[in-house]
């Protein structure tokens, strides 16, 4: 599942926080899937706390410190 990759990227430090991560057309060529499927791992990622929306830009990956308050 794309939300559980992007969940270890995360995790991992790969996808820095406080930054955004990756375009949903860059994910979507990156892991060869529709633009729907990115949407909806992002809709996962942020239900799980992992991204935070930012009025304007789109999202960010959270701070370490509060995963584990919302995962």
């Amino acid at each position: 599942m794309l939300a559980n990759h992007l969940s270890d990227r995360i995790e991992s430090g790969e996808l820095p926080e406080n930054r955004p991560p990756p375009s949903k057309c860059r994910l979507a060529y990156e892991y060869e899937v529709s633009i729907g499927t990115v949407r909806h791992a992002i809709r996962i990622l942020r239900d799980r706390g992992l991204i935070i929306p930012v009025p304007g830009k789109g999202f960010q990956v959270r701070t370490r410190q509060k995963f584990g308050a919302n995962g």
